[in-house]
């Protein structure tokens, strides 16, 4: 059994206990162990549109499969023996390869599943489909019914990935399987071979939701592999210190029971159907009740409304504590759900005018992000912000049971950025915007698109985008492609922008021999993502406040690359990097209340530095045009006397 909680723009942490246990790659460094029902988390934190911080577990990857050649063996029957070992074929892993970083450069992250090495042990298969465990997901009896029917081979240890609660599963997207979701029998069993390696099993998370903690758990299924229900018991545990609240703190309890749980709409839902079989059935029939003293009717009712509570409620907590030092002695940064009293009460909007920050402490401190007046409604975006009306109703009412009614989602045209639309059929002119009807119209010619047209068009982009390799030439051409069929602020392209100016940014770096070319690029895309972030997020937010910074590099590296080829003039590139200075000012505004443990405070650090750096730049640059104005000057001074000694010589003649 493995559970791991995803993080994307991004973030992964991977618990394992299984039996026999089964590992997840990449994993971290030795780090101090932490025993908690003898599970060790494993954490893996990138940032989506940052390759550096996700290039250490890619490497780790690469190290992990280093050791593993190609030998093809029959699935047919176990040939482990005491002389030879079958090993692993590194071309099944369809896009989970090195050259496509192993997904993570997309969003879409790659985990590789091997099993401990247990001498003599031999798996009894789940080889009968009418004799399948109850526990099995559906997906994954599915999978085995289709072997059956087409008549291939049973005998494997299959593979299951699901997510571990409601909230979970509604969330955490397409999860496919390579080569596909078993290890074949032909590894057992491990006799001590030489050169013996475990098998291997490729996991991709094809679209998590972005922006919230998920956890994923994944069980090896053999008749004599033993699942323990009691370790789900961390499906629960939240729910039960809620509910252990009313003995130790009545007035928090009910103060909690007060919260928003929207029960009526989340009834007979899915995600209803799964906390009754994870949390409420478990809770109901264990004697907890003996212990709650202080609860009157301990029923359904009561249970899902603290799970509905927990899911809409709480927010995504990021700190510093001092739970697992690495080995270098550093904190990690953690990636949590917290249920907290007051911002619970804040609204959502997708214009929202306030911005939270949470410091080591897990302490939340709320600012008002642009001007609050009095009587104003403070509120907060619970959505992703560069996602279309559509993606982010849907993402709103997964995850909080509500439609947003927002001026932004009431606008087809999303305040003029037309994040959502795609190019219209018809007259080849107008954008098509998704209305409050669910239809998609034209604002230029009216007419109505044929919305299960516009909906293939869109998982086609999605599927491509995420299916491209990081080679510039590649994605800069599905950027022109899709700027056409969609529109080139459409919230897709932007994606890609976005994962382009990454690469950008590693290749250019801050090296003065970068091409030109790139450079450029880099500061065009920069141009045209930073006026749609301070149109749908007016005010102070994180994500402008990473986007000024990367634009403000942009500017100065085109500039000083310029004026070195004597392309421009110092008051030209004075004008440039006055430019730069007050954008990189901007940034630091946006940045300067980010608690220093997270990844947007050290960003704000180092901001802070280049912003020395750049002033004692221009500094230099003015010295360097005055003495160029006033050698001009001088020059002119010569000119003038020079004239007047040759107009006395004149008048002496």
């Amino acid at each position: 059994m493995l559970i791991s909680s995803i993080f994307i723009t991004s973030f992964l942490a991977l618990h394992v206990v299984a039996e026999p246990e089964m590992y997840a790659h990449p994993r971290p460094d030795p780090f101090t162990k932490w025993i908690f029902w003898k599970v060790q988390p494993t954490l893996i934190y990138y940032l989506l549109t940052e390759p550096n911080s996700y290039v250490d577990w890619t490497n780790k990857i690469d190290q992990f499969l280093q050791e593993y050649t190609q030998q093809n063996c029959d699935n047919t029957t176990i040939q482990s023996t005491d002389q030879k070992s079958c090993n692993v074929d590194l071309s099944s892993f369809g896009p989970c390869t090195k050259e496509n970083h192993y997904g993570y450069n997309r969003g879409a992250p790659c985990i590789f599943l091997t099993l401990e090495k247990v001498e003599n042990w031999v798996p009894e298969f789940y080889d009968d489909v009418n004799d399948l465990p109850d526990g099995m997901p559906n997906s994954t009896v599915d999978y085995i019914k289709t072997q059956s029917s087409e008549e291939l081979s049973l005998n494997h240890i299959w593979v299951s990935c699901e997510g571990d609660s409601a909230f979970d599963v509604e969330n955490v997207g397409a999860i496919e399987f390579f080569p596909a979701p078993y290890f074949g029998n032909q590894f057992f069993p491990y006799k001590n071979q030489q050169n013996y390696l475990s098998p291997v099993v490729a996991v991709q998370l094809k679209r998590p939701i972005l922006g919230v903690v998920l956890n994923v758990r994944c069980n090896a299924w053999a008749k004599n592999i033993h699942h323990n229900k009691e370790k789900r018991i961390g499906t629960i545990v939240t729910p039960v210190r809620v509910l252990l609240l009313s003995n130790t703190d009545k007035e928090l309890f009910e103060e909690i029971l007060k919260m928003e749980s929207r029960l009526i709409a989340r009834r007979g839902t899915n995600i209803w159907k799964l906390h009754e079989k994870y949390v409420v059935t478990p809770i109901l029939t264990s004697n907890l009740k003996q212990l709650l003293t202080n609860i009157d009717k301990l029923d359904v009712e009561l249970l899902q409304k603290i799970c509905a509570i927990l899911d809409i409620n709480a927010i995504e907590v990021r700190g510093a504590r001092e739970i697992l030092p690495d080995k270098a002695g550093k904190d990690p940064s953690f990636i949590l759900r917290g249920l907290y009293r007051h911002p619970s009460l804040l609204v959502h909007n997708c214009l929202a005018n306030s911005f939270m920050t949470i410091d080591a402490d897990f302490n939340v401190k709320l600012y008002a992000g642009q001007n609050v007046q009095n009587g104003d409604v403070v509120s907060y975006n619970y959505a992703q912000l560069l996602l279309g009306t559509k993606e982010r109703r849907s993402q709103l009412e997964k995850l909080k049971n509500f439609i947003c009614n927002c001026k932004r989602c009431m606008d087809p045209s999303e305040l003029g950025t037309f994040i959502g639309s795609v190019q219209c059929p018809a007259c080849q002119q107008g954008l098509c915007s998704f209305m409050e009807s669910r239809i998609w119209i034209c604002e230029n010619c009216n007419e109505i698109a044929d919305t299960k047209k516009v909906e293939t068009l869109l998982d086609e982009a999605k599927q491509s985008l995420s299916s491209l390799n990081e080679d510039l030439y590649e994605i800069q051409q599905w950027i022109d492609k899709y700027s056409t069929l969609l529109n080139s602020k459409h919230w897709i392209v932007l994606d890609a922008k976005q994962i382009l100016a990454g690469l950008l940014k590693v290749q250019c770096g801050n090296d003065k021999s970068a091409p030109m070319k790139m450079l450029k690029k880099k500061l065009e895309l920069y141009d045209e993502i930073v006026p749609i972030i301070k149109t749908l997020r007016p005010g102070l937010s994180k994500m402008l406040g990473i986007a000024l910074y990367e634009h403000h590099l942009s500017i100065t590296q085109v500039a000083q690359k310029n004026f070195d080829a004597g392309n421009i003039t110092e008051e030209i590139l004075l004008e440039q990097l006055l430019r730069a200075e007050a954008i990189l000012k901007d940034s630091i505004s946006n940045l300067v209340f980010e608690h220093k443990t997270t990844p947007e405070g050290q960003l704000c650090k180092h901001a802070l530095v280049n912003l020395k750096d750049l002033r004692a730049l221009i500094e230099q640059v003015k010295a360097m045009e005055k003495k160029k104005q006033e050698t001009v000057s001088v020059k002119k001074t010569v000119q003038v006397r020079q004239k007047g000694k040759k107009s006395k010589n004149i008048q002496k003649k």
